[in-house]
């Protein structure tokens, strides 16, 4: 069987680690498995897993005509006989690719919250929100999109039960509801006791903005150093907001943070810190989550997505109000003053395993007649 994943750029992000773990999940299982990474921008971060790098040309638009034929040329050539698109697919590319090659298995692997692209494209710019309240612009736009690549898919996938639910009832096609499934992002960190543990929050993740909300970070931090200076703020990740980040933490003469860069062992941090936050406005399934709990770390984040709410359900962490920075500090205050528990969820855990995960996903390719 060969597999190829469809990329328009593969740098550095939990989509390139989950398919990271997925190939090395997969192999494990099924050596005969033949992987390929498919993209036109790559940087080397150890993240194949095992696979093949294929380029496409730097200046590919995918949206294009040129674009597409230079996909099904690449396809052709690998003698793909399954694709897996793991990035938004541009207009009419599954169609094209569908009807270019009727024999070839399409999987849609969505990575976040369905509708995702409308927050997007209307946050922080009032006009688009207008557009978007009165004549429903990106609803409308997206909800077409999600359609189309599910009527051309052989199967979709979602990150969680709630999810896929809502895909299905998005789609109003009871066949191509039947394509949907859902399917956990791997977990490759053993369940380890929390012992040890120092007195540091910790933040994993891409630095962005308009999605990770970073820049709350240093505000809910800020009354947490001046109250408890023993502890310290870990930032591991990198990303557009970093500079910005920087700034924030100098004018706000904040002494107890620490930014880590980009880290290919984040379980380093996890076993080490005693607090997780996460800040974001929009969440799939973030897997540092569950990273974190698997090395019995106390997760604090915004209840921002029903990702996020299955994670930390039944006492696993603590959720706040979607942009309640308050109350995230209030939280993150008491949980330190307090003390906390911190648990490995083991059963719910087991579910998450790199094995249980990626069986399903060879039990998926099976089952679409490869």
């Amino acid at each position: 069987m060969r597999i190829g994943f469809l990329n328009d750029k593969y740098l550095l992000g939990g989509r390139e680690k989950v398919t990271c773990d997925m190939i090395r999940g997969m192999q494990s299982i099924n050596p005969d498995i033949k992987f390929f990474i498919i993209t036109a921008l790559y940087k080397d971060y150890n993240l194949l897993g095992g696979a093949e790098l294929v380029f496409l040309p730097k200046d590919i638009k995918m949206k294009k005509l040129e674009g597409m034929i230079s996909v099904v040329n690449t396809i052709k050539k690998l003698c793909l006989d399954v694709l897996i698109i793991p990035i938004d697919p541009a207009p009419g590319l599954t169609p094209y690719i569908k009807n270019e090659l009727p024999k070839l298995k399409l999987i849609i692997q969505y990575h976040s919250r369905p509708m995702w692209q409308v927050f997007n494209k209307t946050y922080n710019s009032f006009f688009r929100k207008l557009r978007e309240r009165i004549f429903h612009t990106y609803t409308r736009r997206y909800l077409n999109r999600i359609k189309e690549e599910c009527h051309y898919a052989d199967a979709v996938t979602c990150l969680c039960d709630t999810f896929t639910q809502q895909v299905q009832r998005l789609i109003g096609n009871k066949y191509d509801a039947l394509k949907v499934h859902t399917m956990y992002n791997p977990l490759d960190i053993p369940i380890c006791a929390p012992i040890n543990r120092k007195k540091e929050v910790i933040y994993v993740g891409r630095l962005s903005i308009p999605d990770k909300r970073v820049d709350r970070l240093m505000r809910i931090w800020q009354p947490i150093e001046a109250k408890h200076p023993d502890w310290r703020l870990k930032i591991i990740g990198i990303g557009e907001a970093e500079p910005f980040m920087r700034q924030q933490a100098k004018d706000m003469n904040l002494k107890n943070v620490e930014f880590c860069g980009y880290s290919s062992d984040p379980s380093v941090y996890y076993k080490s810190a005693s607090i997780l936050c996460l800040t974001s406005d929009y969440e799939g399934w973030p897997l540092v989550i569950a990273e974190g709990l698997a090395c019995g770390i106390l997760p604090i984040a915004m209840n921002c997505s029903p990702g996020i709410n299955e994670l930390l359900s039944d006492s696993r962490g603590i959720l706040i109000p979607a942009g309640n920075e308050q109350k995230f500090s209030e939280e993150l205050d008491r949980s330190i003053s307090n003390g906390f528990v911190s648990s490995n969820p083991k059963d719910f855990l087991t579910k998450l395993s790199t094995e249980r995960v990626c069986n399903n996903w060879i039990r998926l390719l099976y089952s679409i007649n490869i």
